[in-house]
């Protein structure tokens, strides 16, 4: 989307509601993504290239649209060979914390899509984005995680804060899905005792026998 056209988007159409936007085959900076406003539903996904850059241009459409209740975010997998992980893994702590710098007050997203390397890492960052407690479905791109720590074996890659979803915290949270089985993630939906509706894709793991036995303590 090049920036002439998000203007004539935004002056033709200004009750837009809905914007995806997808960079795919090379980082180009959406320049014209931050004029959109009171949005409703935002997906940024595929981000490369300058990710300070991409997360200042999120943060300003966050914070003209607080009315906001769908978000998804992720990051192109080969960002991971062009930047340094730091950029990458600490990407949503720092939208929160940018989010809340800009004055931006606390969303109400009743669901929130995290894709690779956006995984949420900082239990005290989170609230400044959106109140957990209105979330009704959320998605974690959790094999992003496990590729930092496991596959390539980087040492100080801060965990998923899973505990930011527990039942406590999240009241109306019905469904969750993930696509990495990881201990720790079992331990977190070992936790909920009301229905929630969980999906595992598990395609490329390697151990099918931790998602069967993640399925039976839901029976």
């Amino acid at each position: 989307m090049l920036e002439s056209i998000a203007s004539t988007l935004r002056n033709h159409c200004p009750n837009i509601e809905t914007i995806n936007v997808s960079q795919i085959d090379q980082p180009r900076f959406l320049k014209g993504t931050s004029l959109f406003k009171n949005l409703r539903e935002f997906n940024y996904l595929n981000l490369g290239g300058n990710l300070v850059k991409e997360r200042a241009r999120i943060v300003q459409v966050l914070v003209n649209s607080p009315l906001l209740e769908h978000l998804g975010l992720s990051i192109r997998f080969s960002a991971f060979n062009e930047l340094p992980w730091e950029q990458c893994s600490l990407f949503f702590r720092e939208l929160c914390n940018d989010y809340q710098k800009e004055g931006g007050l606390p969303l109400r997203l009743k669901s929130l899509y995290l894709g690779d390397f956006t995984f949420p890492t900082c239990r005290a960052s989170f609230p400044k984005l959106t109140d957990v407690s209105c979330i009704e479905q959320i998605h974690i791109e959790n094999d992003s995680h496990w590729f930092l720590c496991e596959t390539q074996g980087i040492l100080g890659v801060p965990p998923i804060a899973f505990d930011i979803f527990e039942p406590e915290n999240c009241p109306r949270l019905r469904r969750f899905t993930a696509n990495y089985n990881s201990e720790e993630l079992f331990c977190f939906l070992r936790k909920f005792t009301r229905p929630l509706a969980v999906f595992l894709d598990t395609t490329h793991q390697e151990d099918p026998e931790a998602t069967d036995m993640l399925l039976r303590t839901f029976d």
